[in-house]
């Protein structure tokens, strides 16, 4: 289906002048705009275009390599870390894992770069005896556009670009069963860490230990909160200094340093929200499938966005992951979507409850975007379960006109 983005041209060279005026001025511009509203393919372009030699940094991969399409033609680099082109780990020979690449032989090697290049045109190189991601990180920096995700830090003295900016204040959780290193001091898993990489350099290690080394890493770049039967892991996206910000879904509480800029939506999209039905554990999922089957038949092109073990019980192409790469960036022709509730485990709300549930609540709008119901608001409709929508009415009510209803087995009655 075919769509007009809310932002106009015209509002978009009018945003930018904008947010550029603040960030001359010393403050943090952030825009915030629904998904599918333009922010990456008018904003972001144009302020590519004002900045010239810029750093712009996504969440996920997909959404790089989409906007490396955008820019083509231009002096631009996408980049990716060493576990997609260590030398080692394409051959075969050893694992990748940070700080690795200081005591290896293949990292006197180079080659210049032509730009523009994608990081994956260059694994070839390793038929050449040269590593891609040295190469990568030798020569990236010639490049006036350089395009990474927020996991990758770069320092250079050029202005940072950050799309979903709202995940470098919150974070993500990670929720580990019975994790003995959440009870241990940071000075004890340096050294754990410390003695598992020499061995690493060493000795061919197996896979248990870099996914060690990959822990302890996590671990001391985060937060730990232990409880009886699980260890909560905050664990935050490397401190970088962002220059321009972008959200679709900003949190309840924003910042006082954002210098929030913000894109009104004048025709809200309808959410239909069935509390009665819910997906979450331990509940049977048996209303959420009889309810799907029921909205298949008002809308035949309908999208599920469920958790996996929602998604194994429903025979449809139409359906994706609520968490992860696919609820983000992407957009899916339809006329509705149904949306379960994208519960985390319940240790996550016990010991971070206000950023549990703020990532919770944004990941449904999320995927509420992914039909772009901002766009087409007439003909597009989010239905939900759960009581998220109802508890929380304040914030959905910025982005839906927002109606209730419940399932009696066999249709929705209004309320």
């Amino acid at each position: 289906m075919e769509y007009e983005e809310i932002i106009s041209e015209e509002q978009s060279i009018s945003l930018v002048h904008e947010m550029y005026r603040i960030y001359k001025k010393g403050g943090l511009p952030v825009l915030i705009a629904p998904p599918g509203a333009g922010k990456t393919t008018k904003i972001i372009v144009k302020l590519v275009d004002l900045l010239r030699r810029v750093v712009v940094s996504f969440p996920y991969h997909p959404l790089v390599d989409e906007f490396y399409k955008i820019m083509q033609g231009r002096n631009v680099v996408a980049l990716a870390g060493g576990k997609s082109l260590c030398f080692g780990e394409l051959r075969g020979e050893f694992r990748y894992f940070t700080g690795r690449c200081a005591y290896c032989k293949y990292a006197a090697k180079s080659v210049p770069l032509k730009f523009p290049v994608h990081h994956s045109m260059l694994k070839s190189l390793v038929d050449s005896g040269l590593c891609p991601y040295n190469v990568l990180k030798s020569d990236a920096k010639n490049a006036e556009v350089l395009l990474k995700t927020h996991r990758f830090v770069l320092k250079l003295d050029r202005p940072l670009v950050y799309d979903e900016v709202h995940q470098d204040l919150l974070g993500r959780i990670v929720v580990r069963e019975r994790l003995p290193q959440c009870r241990r001091s940071k000075n004890e898993l340096l050294v754990e860490l410390e003695e598992l990489r020499q061995k690493c350099l060493t000795d061919r290690c197996d896979d248990s230990d870099v996914e060690q080394i990959e822990l302890l890493q996590e671990l001391l770049e985060g937060e730990c909160h232990n409880i009886d039967e699980n260890s909560v892991i905050l664990s935050r996206n490397p401190p970088q200094r962002i220059s321009f910000g972008l959200t679709a879904t900003p949190p309840e509480r924003m910042p006082k340093k954002w210098d929030v800029i913000k894109v009104e939506v004048e025709n809200k999209p309808k959410l239909v929200s069935v509390p009665n039905i819910r997906t979450a554990r331990p509940y049977d999922i048996s209303d959420f499938l009889a309810l799907y089957e029921h909205l298949r038949n008002l809308h035949s092109d309908i999208y599920v966005a469920a958790p996996q073990r929602v998604l194994d019980n429903i025979n449809s192409d139409r359906k994706f992951a609520i968490w992860g790469r696919e609820s983000h960036g992407l957009t899916y022709s339809s006329s509705a979507i149904l949306i379960a509730e994208p519960w985390l485990h319940v240790a996550a709300y016990e010991q971070l409850p206000h950023v549990a549930m703020q990532l919770t609540l944004i990941q449904m709008i999320q995927a509420a975007g992914r039909i772009r119901p901002w766009n087409l608001p007439k003909s597009r409709v989010v239905y939900t379960v759960g009581p998220l929508v109802e508890r929380h009415e304040d914030y959905f009510v910025e982005f839906f006109n927002v109606e209730y209803a419940l399932w009696d087995g066999y249709e929705l009655r209004r309320v």
